[in-house]
């Protein structure tokens, strides 16, 4: 099995705004070592986005990755030393376990769900993907695209307009003035 952990580190962009971007480096590189620390010297730690970790790691079954997430949060919840100040981070952790079959697109894309998930219940909180999951992002999805399905009728013409006729309020400049 391969579990895959989505981490995202909360408020981040508080650090870049007010120390600089030189201030936000230095975090997500002494957030990194502590993930490193942690984990097998087999798994992978990777930035993955602006504020954004993965880490994977083979044959984890889905107890041996909340337990990894675990510890992550765990050397995270330390208060980290930015020059001279001392800053407590949190992350949104989304952990996904899946076998051979699964493809590398499936894999982040239920770990960033599951992240997401854990993001909304509130920083600092590991959610491990599932059918739920799945299934609600589904409908979400569905329901984004069967709104914007119904949005859009609204703005079709309800009949032909005859050749050079213009639906909707008059231009600024008579024909031929502009």
């Amino acid at each position: 099995m391969l579990g895959v952990l989505f981490l995202d580190v909360g408020h981040f962009k508080v650090v870049n705004d007010g120390r600089g971007h030189a201030a936000g480096d230095q975090l997500l590189v002494a957030l990194a070592r502590r993930l490193r620390s942690v984990v097998r010297p087999s798994d992978t730690v990777a930035r993955f986005g602006g504020d954004e970790f993965v880490v994977m790691g083979e044959d984890l079954s889905g107890e041996d990755a909340v337990r990894l997430s675990e510890r992550l949060l765990g050397c995270i919840a330390e208060p980290i030393e930015l020059d001279g100040l001392e800053l407590s981070v949190t992350v949104s952790l989304g952990v996904a376990v899946a076998g051979s079959e699964a493809t590398a697109d499936c894999l982040l894309r239920d770990t960033d769900t599951a992240m997401y998930r854990a993001k909304e219940t509130g920083r600092g909180h590991v959610e491990m993907f599932d059918q739920i999951l799945r299934h609600r992002a589904d409908h979400r999805l569905e329901v984004a695209g069967a709104l914007r399905a119904r949005r859009d009728v609204g703005r079709r013409p309800a009949g032909g307009l005859a050749p050079g006729r213009r639906r909707g309020p008059p231009p600024l400049a008579p024909p031929g003035m502009g």
